[in-house]
């Protein structure tokens, strides 16, 4: 059977890792079309993130790959890691999830079903019935103008271009190099996403409901936000740098 490769990049989520897994093996007895497996890729979290990610892999149903990496190399490397090392270990898929709860594990049953018609399948917070949950006017402010921001300077039709609950074929990486990728935080989901809808892949965007973390802290910070804002106009013109 294919299989698909969950990658969680994970920083100090000693509180929300052992739930998050756990919601994702419930949701793979309700997928009969493809095996998860689950890739956490850790940056050296000091509260013991990897430590309890190892103990948890010992007796889990679903196979838990675990990379340690000596430092924070951004979100953007920790994806290219797992989806690299999915290559490698011939998966179908690999699904992109952040590791604080927003990203529900519940919808990987819908997700699953649609990568075996569409190349990319984006889970969208900002078409029908998607949505968010916890967030204040600001921040919703920020991430829809964003996105709209986004989707008018790179003329794409996509309504979430910044989200980070998405899942790639692998045989994408065959015509989009990954290797070309050069955005580490937010502006790494705009950059593959134009990406590979330039180089002629399809895709669809389904409903989810983001809900803000509860416990952790929000990993969010000025300059990803900056680089988020001229990332566009980067890949516009053809500026990698």
């Amino acid at each position: 059977m294919e299989k698909i490769f969950v990658c969680i990049p994970t920083y100090n989520e000693v509180d929300n890792i052992k739930n998050l897994l756990n919601k994702v093996y419930s949701a793979s007895q309700k997928i009969d079309n493809y095996e998860l497996e689950i890739v956490v890729v850790d940056d050296n979290s000091p509260d013991g993130t990897a430590k309890l990610v190892e103990n948890i892999s010992i007796n889990f149903p679903l196979k838990i790959h675990l990379i340690k990496n000596p430092g924070k190399g951004g979100l953007g490397r920790a994806y290219l890691q797992a989806f690299k090392y999915g290559i490698e270990k011939g998966a179908y898929a690999v699904c992109e999830m952040d590791a604080d709860l927003s990203h529900d594990p519940k919808y990987l049953v819908r997700i699953a079903k649609l990568i075996s018609k569409y190349d990319l399948v984006i889970a969208s917070r900002y078409v029908e019935d998607g949505g968010t949950i916890n967030w204040g006017f600001k921040r919703q402010f920020i991430s829809r103008g964003g996105n709209i921001y986004s989707m008018i300077i790179l003329g794409l039709k996509v309504n979430d271009l910044t989200g980070g609950y998405n899942c790639y074929r692998t045989s994408v990486f065959k015509k989009v190099n990954l290797d070309s990728i050069k955005s580490l935080g937010y502006a790494f989901q705009i950059e593959l996403k134009y990406r590979t809808i330039k180089a002629g892949f399809t895709f669809i965007e389904t409903p989810i409901i983001f809900v803000d973390r509860v416990k952790g802290v929000s990993k969010l910070s000025n300059s990803i936000f900056s680089e988020a804002l001229f990332a566009p106009w980067k890949l516009k013109f053809g500026k990698r740098g």
